[in-house]
């Protein structure tokens, strides 16, 4: 069975220490995670990339976190962050 690759972002709700993500807020686009956002004190902003099936389930994930408002080139993994998800990043921060 071939593999699926979807996309999703996450806004982590984390202790003021940032020592551990408190909560997950999964969305469909990176302007609602900043809506959750500003209700939090202590929060990053994540695309996560999920690899599943649909024999075995969820395979894989990985994450490219938003730092200084722009995605990185890659995900964690080494795959590549999709353009048009840092064309969404840059339209919701405009």
């Amino acid at each position: 069975m071939r593999n699926k690759i979807d996309y999703e972002w996450c806004c982590e709700e984390w202790t003021f220490d940032r020592s551990d993500v408190l909560e997950n807020y999964f969305m469909e686009s990176v302007g609602d995670c900043y809506k959750v956002a500003k209700d939090l004190q202590t929060f990053s902003i994540v695309l996560r990339r999920n690899v599943w099936n649909e024999t075995e389930g969820q395979l894989a994930w990985s994450y490219a976190y938003v730092q200084d408002c722009k995605l990185p080139v890659e995900f964690d993994c080494g795959a590549k962050v999709p353009k048009r998800f840092t064309v969404e990043l840059q339209k919701a921060l405009s």
